[in-house]
């Protein structure tokens, strides 16, 4: 068996990273954003033509690769890795599944509500019936996320903002009441 070290998986321990994708035309799409206790990279069972690369969203990154033909000699000596691997490969299919659908079924400003309900489940700080999310996105990243251009995540934001929805800046991103920001949608 020879040592492919061209495909690596990538395990994150400190910071977020977005994954983006990148076609022979220039066009880039934000994939995922991954953070602390995530992997990303490729096993070497696809092939596509589109180049996939991973920018730092926070000042401290650290991570450690493995080449893919190095984590399948593990999996066949852990069986418990390869289960544990296998399933955190399950959750990020039907997390792309999820975004396929939303991308196909609803409208643009439906997918940002969904995606700021998922940001503050999983990354908010509940402060009373409030969640404030550390914002480390630009709009331009949000957009790429829902897939849709930097203009009309701004034109939305200031939507959602002015009705009292969220609260937005640079820094931080407040959510008022969570329940209250699916009437927006």
């Amino acid at each position: 068996m020879s040592e492919d070290t061209t495909t690596n998986l990538y395990f994150l321990v400190k910071g977020k990273v977005k994954i983006s994708e990148m076609d022979i035309s220039g066009n880039s799409l934000i994939k995922e954003v991954e953070k602390e206790g995530g992997f990303f990279g490729k096993f070497g069972i696809t092939s596509g033509h589109n180049y996939e690369f991973a920018q730092a969203l926070t000042n401290e990154v650290v991570y450690f690769s493995l080449s893919s033909s190095y984590v399948k000699i593990l999996c066949q000596k852990i069986p418990m890795l390869a289960f544990n691997l296998s399933l955190a490969m399950n959750d990020k299919l039907e997390r792309s599944e999820k975004k396929y659908s939303h991308l196909v079924f609803q409208d643009v400003k439906t997918r940002l509500v969904h995606f700021f309900k998922y940001w503050a489940r999983e990354e908010g700080t509940k402060e009373g019936s409030k969640v404030v999310i550390s914002n480390y996105l630009t709009h331009n990243d949000i957009a790429g996320i829902i897939s849709t251009c930097r203009q009309t995540v701004t034109s939305i934001l200031n939507e959602l903002k002015s009705e009292g929805y969220i609260s937005y800046s640079r820094k931080e991103i407040i959510i008022p009441d969570l329940s209250q920001l699916e009437k927006a949608a």
